[in-house]
């Protein structure tokens, strides 16, 4: 059982992925009467601490680490039976299909044979619609997005309604699959993919509340372009982590960027700003949309992420390093909020405007 309420530097074991991680308790926060603590697991790189609620955690007892021990061992246990049965699996799979073979290739001289002995009269057929193979989503993810560090010609039709666009969040994240996999089989599969978990800190919820009234409810518009733009606050980011952390995370940061520029103009804007979003493409075609937007629309975007990553195909470790590197980056809008965000950044603007919205 756990407790109810514990304080920071409390030691605890948290529960992560079926298993029990010894873990210290950074931070705390109540949201609706809901306590959400900050834990950082011992042994492990602070980008890997994530808020989790009570349930999640255990008490430091005997009883407990003997249960964490358990659960270790039978999970290691279960990871080499699952190894074994595959392997068995596929070498069963290979004689099958050589069986297969032989039985079809024998089957094929003899209907052969028949063939010859007693011609048929030719018929027409139909011929049938060709069909050109589909990309594999790997090879046509490298083609989806532009190049980091490239400008981009901003146009209005750009967003992420297209099936390529959402398959990856950089290039070397992707999991490959076959070429002649089918949409539907795609789709089938996105449904069984679990989102992965962001947590908005508060105050940063407190900021998208503040944006969302300015913008919809007093019609006020972020002056553009903005200073700093969604671009220098990614660099900054960098700029503030170790080589080693950069390296991790540049494909990363790099693809979130991409992400808003894709994202923009389909699923980050309030109906009250499409005018003026059209204005700027029109306006600004020598620059990206992240070097002319800020922190307040960059900000959105992480609302909608675990939307757009549920539809990524990637491997565990990079949704892992996805997800570290997003915890850190908004670790750090949180810390630079006040820099970042300024109610005064909004204006007004003209009745004509307002009369072009209706």
């Amino acid at each position: 059982m756990g407790k109810d309420e514990y304080e920071i530097g409390d030691k605890v074991l948290a529960h992560n992925n079926c298993l029990l991680y010894e873990a210290k308790i950074v931070k705390k926060e109540k949201e609706n009467s809901k306590l959400k603590y900050l834990i950082h697991y011992l042994g492990w790189r602070d980008s890997w601490d994530e808020w989790v609620e009570p349930n999640k955690l255990l008490p430091v007892t005997p009883e407990n680490k003997e249960k964490a021990k358990e659960l270790h061992i039978t999970h290691t246990k279960n990871k080499e039976k699952l190894k074994k049965a595959k392997t068995s699996k596929e070498d069963s799979g290979k004689g099958d299909k050589a069986k297969k073979v032989k039985t079809k290739s024998s089957s094929s001289s003899s209907s052969s044979s028949k063939t010859k002995s007693t011609p048929k009269t030719p018929t027409k057929s139909t011929p049938k619609t060709s069909r050109t193979p589909s990309k594999s989503p790997a090879k046509a993810s490298a083609s989806s997005f532009p190049k980091a560090g490239t400008k981009r010609k901003a146009e209005s039709g750009a967003s992420l309604e297209n099936e390529d666009d959402v398959k990856t969040f950089s290039r070397y994240i992707t999991q490959p699959t076959s070429s002649g996999s089918n949409k539907k089989r795609r789709t089938e599969t996105t449904a069984k993919r679990p989102k992965m978990e962001i947590f908005v800190p508060l105050e940063l919820k407190k900021r998208l509340v503040l944006d969302w009234k300015l913008v919809s409810t007093k019609q006020a518009l972020v002056n553009l372009p903005r200073k700093p733009t969604a671009y220098d606050i990614v660099q900054g980011f960098m700029s503030s982590r170790s080589k080693e952390e950069q390296q991790n995370m540049r494909e990363v940061m790099d693809g979130i960027l991409i992400y808003f520029d894709k994202a923009l103009g389909s699923l980050l804007l309030y109906r009250f700003e499409r005018p003026q979003y059209a204005d700027i493409v029109k306006s600004f075609t020598s620059k990206r949309l992240c070097e002319v937007y800020g922190a307040e629309h960059l900000l959105r975007l992480f609302v909608k992420l675990p939307d757009l990553l549920v539809r990524a195909e990637m491997i565990e470790d990079a949704r892992d390093l996805v997800k570290a590197a997003t915890v850190e980056f908004l670790r750090h809008m949180e810390q630079e909020a006040q820099k970042l965000f300024d109610p005064g950044a909004y204006d007004a603007p003209t009745p004509q405007y307002v009369r072009l919205v209706g």
